[in-house]
């Protein structure tokens, strides 16, 4: 950990305000990693940092071969799996992916629970990508005298199953529909698990908003295929919400820039349940696409991050 120059909150509630003195983690995710020990696929679970509160960085490069085992990589999706002690965030191609609400994925899952990233799904031959795992020991507030380390870290590839996902017929009673419709359009089914849906908007950045009125949320979802929750108490925050069966949003409307979300009504099955015009900050969505690739034999890259100093080390896959 260094100390940096940053900012004070300012009115916008931004890093706007008084210059102050922090902390900031060296090196970053897209650090030269040319001189950080290459440790062997067995050297994973080695310890790493001096304990306390520490942290460090594992980096991998991979590149696709035309199969990987007997399993052909062309059209497959790759996962990507890590499970560190203790937590754990991943970094594509030097890009950090997070989504509001989102658990897991590229961001802390949970205490020694696996981050599962999505490299591709439709992985080709000779694609490249680099992965940065960002490790921290924990619990932070306990300051633990354990160390960082891998309890595994794995590379999945899944060939491509039968498109189940389209249903219906697309019915065009005017042919002004062409224009908005492509000629191919099919009705596919994009996730599910919900109670009740309305109110869908698109967003700028590239992602999908709906509402589930019963469930009291607005979910995002993502052209990765990606579900996050975008809000929590979309609707009604009374402490008798358990009172309506529909307490949450309804119709979706978003600001002229896109900068925020807002519902335009609320339904509750109750007549005594108030509406609310609430508003939501859009955490505007960075989701690359990744380039990937793996080897048979490919090499992790670790180093760790003291609050004083930091140490090399790199590790293999």
């Amino acid at each position: 950990m260094i100390a940096v120059d940053a900012r004070a909150a300012g009115p916008d509630l931004r890093a706007s305000g008084k210059p102050v003195r922090s902390l900031q983690f060296a090196p970053r995710a897209d650090a030269d990693d040319s001189a950080w020990e290459a440790v062997p696929a067995t050297g994973l679970e080695q310890r790493r940092g001096n304990g306390k509160v520490c942290f460090g960085w594992y980096r991998l490069a991979l590149a696709l071969p035309e199969r990987i085992g007997t399993t052909e990589v062309k059209g497959g999706t790759l996962v990507f799996e890590v499970v560190v002690d203790d937590y754990a965030e991943v970094w594509v191609d030097g890009k950090l992916s997070p989504t509001l609400g989102q658990s897991g994925g590229a961001v802390v899952r949970g205490f020694n629970a696996p981050n599962r990233v999505v490299l591709t799904r439709d992985a080709r031959p000779g694609q490249q990508f680099h992965i940065a795992v960002f490790a921290a020991n924990g619990p932070l507030s306990v300051g633990p005298d354990n160390f960082l380390w891998i309890r595994s870290a794995t590379l999945e590839l899944h060939r491509p199953s039968a498109d189940t996902r389209s249903f219906g017929s697309i019915v065009r009673l005017d042919p002004a529909v062409d224009a908005l419709l492509p000629a191919d359009a099919r009705i596919e089914k994009l996730a599910d698990g919900f109670e009740f849906l309305e109110g869908p908007v698109w967003h700028p950045d590239g992602y999908l908003l709906f509402s589930d009125p019963n469930a009291n949320r607005i979910y995002r979802w993502t052209s990765d295929g990606q579900v996050s929750v975008y809000r929590t108490k979309s609707g009604y925050k009374g402490a008798n919400i358990g009172e309506y069966h529909q307490p949450g949003s309804n119709g979706l409307t978003l600001s002229p820039d896109g900068s925020r979300c807002s519902p335009i009504a609320t339904r509750a099955s109750a007549s005594t349940a108030p509406t609310t015009s609430s508003t939501a900050r859009t955490a505007r969505s960075t989701s690359p696409t990744h380039r990937s690739g793996c080897r048979a034999s490919t090499t992790i890259r670790a180093r760790s991050c003291r609050s004083a100093a930091s140490s090399a080390s790199r590790t293999a896959r």
